[in-house]
């Protein structure tokens, strides 16, 4: 626990840092919109300032990244195969909350109880591109490529478009909406603290889906996000 209180203060120091660093950032382009640079110098000068808080800002986000972090509803979740993230929420509150938050634990994982649709789903795209990379990559004897520049000869363009299209309409028909479909519950919790019973969640947790896809926690809920770019 107490490694975990270190890293939580940590994270709102850095929360801070960060919504005092995205309100500077908000006022270089605005003072750049409505007071253009009048010559190079001052545009490069403003450009630069620019680029260094970027920077600064992205090194905030490295360093939070790096620490560990309890859970609460109203996280955000992301699946590799998935286009859009989800909240992961709690209906009822397990008793345990974080920054008035109710606090989750392994078992919070159901499909549409506790994790939303993510937008749709492209691991079937993923495998045919796979598989259509292997073909690019096979390595053929001397005969098999002889043959097959021979048959790319005599192929039609008709025919060469109609297998285009086919591959196409099948990448087209692979990609479909998310199912999650959880075959393990949230993995790599916090062991030693339970919360009802069961291991409280972190934020480096996931759950892996029957299609493949691994979910992971991009947001750990705790803070409003939009509190701190004000």
């Amino acid at each position: 626990m107490g490694e975990m209180a270190q890293d939580g203060a940590k994270r709102q120091e850095l929360a801070q840092q960060y919504g005092a660093l995205q309100g500077k950032i908000d006022s270089t382009k605005e003072a750049l919109k409505n007071n253009p640079p009048k010559n190079i110098g001052e545009m490069m000068t403003s450009m630069v300032t620019l680029a260094a808080q970027e920077q600064a800002l992205a090194a905030i986000n490295a360093k939070a990244a790096e620490l560990k972090s309890y859970v609460v509803h109203g996280a955000q979740t992301i699946c590799e195969h998935g286009t859009r993230s989800a909240r992961l929420i709690v209906p009822i509150s397990h008793g345990v909350y974080l920054r008035n938050k109710a606090q989750l634990n392994r078992w919070d994982y159901m499909p549409t109880i506790n994790v939303n649709c993510m937008g749709n789903c492209v691991a079937g795209y993923m495998d045919i591109c796979e598989e259509q990379e292997a073909k690019k990559t096979e390595k053929k004897t001397f005969g098999e490529s002889f043959f097959s520049f021979i048959d790319s000869i005599f192929t039609s363009k008709e025919k060469k478009e109609s297998a285009k299209s086919a591959q196409r309409e099948k990448a087209a028909s692979s990609v479909q909406s998310c199912t999650y479909d959880p075959i393990t519950t949230w993995l790599d919790t916090k062991e030693d603290v339970l919360i009802e019973g069961r291991q409280a969640l972190l934020n480096t947790s996931y759950v892996i889906c029957a299609k493949g896809g691994k979910v992971i926690i991009v947001d750990d809920g705790q803070i409003d996000r939009e509190q701190n770019s004000e």
